[in-house]
């Protein structure tokens, strides 16, 4: 995204400066493409720069925009004047429904005669907004504040304001903008492509994500298409690897080579949805689900079903060809998840806090001692250190995977310490060990968990609600 990094006013007559662009609504447009410029206008020097965010917006509006967002409200406060900000001003409220706009920021001053008039908009410019203003302007209406930030691993407290981030906004405001003719294949179908922002994410996490964007676009009447490259990360080989087919099925029953010959492809831009973005997809889902008396699943899988019943054969081979190799007898073993390695190391934001390896011993020894019928443990954990510990204190009567584990350095994310150590080992590789190690967690009695992670609910989820018990630090 394009903000403006700073404004400085000028003493001089700003006719005889010449600036990298033109000073405009096509401002931050043009930088996306320049690179970072400034702009003279008014006796002022506006730098504009690039900031890195979860969304890239492409400017293409062949398939149209979706309003069914800000529809709910009919009062926008949009915070800061930027890329996506100026965007929306030109692109959405002129269709939206809503009766009122408030644009806050000193910013907007000058570009007010740039923007179009929009007919049945109240739209006020505040330099800042205090409380008695908002709460002024707000009387009567349904508001939404719309502000710059990043999103990720969160909870949902910004929806009780309710406070939207730019990114979310644009990402769902645009998601089916992107309609391609490609060919003559299927042509009673409209496809929408996938392709996200996963890199960071786990395999576990990942699937959780692309699911919520699959599933919101088969309620909004299209068939699914997953053709993630833009992910990168652990499970990638190189630059613009496909992602999602090699762990999980086509969810559409159609190859993403049969759909990129077809009449109507939608491609999704790119984009990163957390944990907010994900309920809100939920609830736009469930709205346009009960609109609809005619709108097909498009979807083969239950959109409820845990991850291993969207696998692809080759992984649900791998499954069976290894089952009993490392639990030898689930219905007495206490299956332990524990993740350590960046989550011991980093503390990431907004994560949740993991009980270390000592304590969670202690607590386990604590339940075999009241729980007789529990003889075995099976650990599943990425964190060398912590294997190694657990084995010398349990010995045989652990049981794991032999998938290779890791010890990385304070501050290091695993993605990142996979980027630094190249083992030769594939990312279909590195994604397969991690499967069996939440499989083999998922078929144990009973379950404890160091904390909460897309690994606990997965295995919870793969489980079914056959474990007799669960215990979840945190």
């Amino acid at each position: 995204m394009v903000v403006i990094e700073k404004i400085i006013d000028q003493t001089i007559d700003s006719e005889g400066m010449v600036g990298d662009i033109p000073f405009g609504a096509d401002m931050f447009k043009d930088a996306t493409f320049k690179g970072n410029s400034l702009c003279v206008h008014n006796k002022r020097v506006y730098y504009l720069c690039h900031k890195i965010t979860s969304y890239v917006h492409s400017y293409v509006y062949s398939g149209g925009i979706d309003t069914s967002l800000l529809d709910r409200y009919d009062l926008i406060f949009l915070h800061e004047m930027n890329e996506y900000s100026v965007e929306i001003v030109r692109r959405i409220i002129p269709i939206w429904s809503g009766r009122r706009l408030v644009m806050v920021s000193e910013a907007w001053e000058d570009m007010l005669p740039f923007l179009p008039d929009i007919e049945g908009v109240e739209c006020f410019f505040y330099p800042s907004l205090s409380e008695a203003d908002r709460r002024i302007l707000s009387e009567g209406f349904h508001p939404l504040h719309v502000m710059e930030g990043s999103s990720h691993a969160e909870g949902l407290e910004r929806l009780r304001f309710p406070l939207f981030l730019y990114d979310e906004v644009m990402a769902l405001s645009f998601m089916f903008s992107n309609l391609r003719h490609q060919g003559d294949l299927n042509p009673g179908k409209n496809f929408f492509v996938l392709d996200g922002f996963y890199g960071n994410l786990g395999l576990f996490a990942f699937f959780e994500a692309a699911k919520a964007v699959l599933c919101y676009a088969v309620a909004k009447g299209y068939t699914p298409v997953a053709h993630v490259t833009r992910a990168g990360g652990i499970y990638s080989d190189y630059q613009g690897d496909e992602i999602w087919t090699k762990f999980f099925a086509d969810p559409g029953g159609i190859s993403f080579e049969e759909v990129s010959k077809s009449q109507n492809v939608t491609y999704s831009p790119g984009f990163y949805n957390g944990t907010v973005m994900n309920e809100i997809m939920k609830r736009l889902a469930k709205e346009a689900n009960e609109g609809s008396t005619e709108r097909s699943t498009g979807c083969r899988f239950d959109p409820e079903s845990p991850a291993n019943g969207w696998y692809n054969d080759r992984v649900l081979s791998l499954i069976k060809a290894n089952s009993g190799r490392y639990l030898p007898d689930p219905s007495h073993t206490l299956g332990v998840l524990m993740r350590g390695t960046d989550y011991r190391n980093t503390h990431l934001a907004n994560h949740p806090i993991h009980l270390g390896c000592e304590q969670m011993c202690e607590k386990i020894d604590l339940f075999l001692e009241g729980h007789p019928e529990y003889e075995r443990l099976y650990l599943s954990t990425e964190d060398e250190e912590y294997y190694k510990y657990m084995k010398e204190r349990y010995g045989d009567v652990l049981s794991a995977t032999d998938q290779k584990r890791y010890v990385t350095k304070e501050n290091e994310l695993l993605t990142h310490y996979h980027a630094s150590h190249k083992d030769g080992r594939s990312g279909f590789d590195k994604g397969m060990e991690y499967i069996l190690s939440i499989h083999f967690l998922s078929m144990c009695r009973g379950l404890f968990a160091s904390g909460g992670c897309a690994g606990t609910g997965a295995a919870v989820s793969e489980n079914g609600g056959r474990y007799e018990t669960v215990w979840v630090y945190g």
